[in-house]
């Protein structure tokens, strides 16, 4: 169940927002590209939404401890923040033009939030 949440989970998920959503859309808009300059391309921003709703609404609830104290608003922010690190994982896999970065902190990510569910 852990390797479930800590593996395979952030492997999906950056597969299917990072590498078939984001990399569709990057075929039809502009993105950025290493040393170049910053903005937000259309294809960060539908992957970083894609990946909050996903979150969202995922029965997973990811962080037990606002689960117990925000009650239902603690979808609310798990999609912000959701949305925040989907922000970032685009904005690192254009300018690296890899998933491997972002996917390595996405798997720290669940690391730490398993650990926190075994302790």
């Amino acid at each position: 169940h852990m390797l479930m949440l800590g593996l395979f989970l952030p492997m999906a998920m950056e597969i299917l927002f990072r590498v078939n959503v984001h990399g569709w859309l990057q075929e039809h808009y502009e993105i950025m590209q290493p040393g170049g300059r910053w903005f937000l391309s259309p294809p960060v921003l539908v992957s970083a939404f894609g990946y909050a709703g996903m979150l969202a609404v995922s029965p997973l609830g990811l962080v037990a401890v606002l689960e117990q104290s925000l009650g239902l608003w603690a979808p609310v922010l798990q999609g912000v923040g959701a949305f925040l690190f989907g922000l970032g994982a685009g904005i690192i896999r254009e300018r690296s033009e890899s998933i491997l970065p972002s996917l390595s902190v996405q798997i720290g990510i669940c690391g730490v939030i398993s650990a926190l569910y075994a302790s």
